[in-house]
Order: structure tokens, then sequence, then C-alpha cells
């Protein structure tokens, strides 16, 4: 079974069959001491960030200009931090607004960012924030935009999205290889790609097999297909579990187009014995917790 992108993750785990759902709780309780279900530190804040460019406005404009924003929301969720880089533009900034709106359409001018610039750059605070504002930043209809003297209606626009890691997982067994292979085996892989998209953290328990593991690969395939070796897991295994780090690469638009397959297996099988599709679950957000004692 595979975890397409964007359903729920709680849909799949009581789609499970018993050995399976519990082969995912110890998987997800092993992992309760690295940070790999956890932000890479404790934070009371939500940062959200756009990255801007000519491309998506609507409609387009041809633009050597770019631009990004970093927005972050305080601990008491009611101030909005702002910080915005700009470069190439085609002259003067004429205006710049967050507008509510989806990706692809236009929309009217929530807050007006003028005050805050000072040449190419913009920092400044948003006080009292409404719980609809916040709403409105998580579900990313929100955007940035940009305008210019040559682009009035804008030169360059960016979606105001919140910062998540990308976390993809598999749920593998003998009935995913090609052909089909009859075993008892099977494993949980995650899979989580950290905000810069440069470095995968891997995690991966398995049982039932019918001997040692005698290799372990990420492959390039899709479902239902075989592929050539991407990437060796074998210097991450210990005993029935692998834990490590991949740097993608060249490798990345594939990773996110769910074109590789993950795999294990032992001396007496001559293909490998659990495989799975990787499929996107993109996380969110992720849930921090600061206890303190007045609390």
């Amino acid at each position: 079974m595979s975890l397409r992108q964007n359903e729920p993750l709680l849909f799949h785990i009581l789609n499970l069959t018993e050995m399976n759902r519990i082969l995912f709780f110890v998987c997800i309780l092993s992992m309760s001491g690295t940070n790999i279900l956890f932000a890479d530190h404790l934070s009371s804040h939500l940062q959200f960030s756009a990255k801007m460019s000519g491309s998506q406005e609507v409609p387009a404009v041809t633009s050597d200009a770019q631009g990004i924003g970093i927005f972050t929301l305080d601990e008491k969720k009611s101030t909005l931090y702002i910080n915005v880089s700009l470069s190439n533009l085609s002259g003067a900034i004429t205006g710049m607004h967050i507008h509510e709106g989806q990706v692809g359409e236009n929309g009217g001018v929530v807050f007006n960012l003028v005050p805050f610039l000072n040449g190419n750059r913009a920092k400044g605070v948003l006080r009292d924030i409404t719980p609809d504002v916040i709403t409105k930043l998580l579900n990313g209809s929100y955007y940035i935009n940009v305008h210019t003297s040559l682009n009035p209606a804008g030169e360059i626009r960016g979606q105001i999205g919140l910062e998540t890691d990308y976390r993809y997982t598999a749920f593998m067994g003998g009935v995913n290889e090609v052909p089909e292979v009859t075993t008892d085996g099977r494993g949980l892989a995650i899979f989580q790609l950290n905000q810069a998209k440069t470095s995968v953290h891997i995690k991966i328990l398995f049982q039932g097999l019918t001997s040692e593991v005698t290799g372990a690969h990420i492959h390039k395939a899709v479902a239902g297909t075989n592929g050539p070796v991407i990437f060796d897991l074998v210097p991450m295994l210990n005993g029935n579990a692998i834990e490590g780090t991949w740097e993608p690469g060249a490798d990345l638009d594939a990773l996110l187009a769910g074109e590789f397959i993950c795999s294990s297996g032992n001396q007496y099988l001559l293909s490998s014995v659990i495989t799975e599709d990787l499929s996107a679950y993109i996380a969110p957000f992720t849930w921090d917790a600061i206890l303190r004692g007045k609390r």
C-alpha cells in the first residue's frame, strides 16, 4: 500500500493489517529519541516564507527580478514579523502588499507593506493578527506582490506558505515485488526531506524476513516496475533497522515526483523481499511544546 500526497496518515494506519499497525507504532516509538518526527529545535513561533518571481504573476511577467519573504508569527500568535529582500527589479518599487488569493488567482490587498520599505529591503511588524488571518496563512491563502512603474499590476509575486519538512512513507511487503514474492516479511520506511531539500533522514524497520538482510537499496522506479539502484542503504543497517542520512542531489526531482522504491532482501531470495513506492506525505506542520512551571 502506498501513501499518496496530502492523504491523511490516519486513513492508511486504519487500513493496515494488525501486523503492519504494530510495526508502524514500534517504528514511531523507536523514533522518539530522534528528531525525525519533530522539529529540529523547539520553537514557539510559526515561520512562513514566499519565493517571488515574475512567472507567478497573473498574467505572468517576464522579469529577472527575484525576492524572498520571511514571515514569523510570535509565540502569542498576535504579531507577524516581516523581512523581505528583493533584487533585479526593473525600477523603483511603487507598491508592495500582501493579497488574499490562491496560486493563479488575483485578490484584494490585505496588508500594505510600503511603510516598511527601505530600498530593496522591507522589515516591519504587523500587530493584532486575528485568528482568521492565521487560518488563511496556514491554508496558503495569501501572496505577496511587488509593483513597479514598468509593471504596475505587479512585477513579482510569491505564495506565502508555512515552512515545513516533507515526509515520505512506505509500507513494505513481498506483494509489492516484481514479480511478487511470498514472504511474511514486513517493513516500514519513513524518509524526511529537510526544508532546504538537501538531505533526507532515513528510518526503516522490518520484521519476519527469512534470514539476515544482504542488500537494501533505494531504486529509481515507479510502483510495479524495477529500476536501477540509486543509493545503497547497507552501510546504515543495524540488525532489523536502517537509519541514516541521504543527500538526493540530482535525484531530488525524482524523489518529489514519487519515482523511487525502497527495497531490502536476503540471500535466500534473488530479488529483494520487501519493497514499496515512496509517496509523499507532506506534513502540514509539526507541533512543538515549551513547558514552563508557571503553566
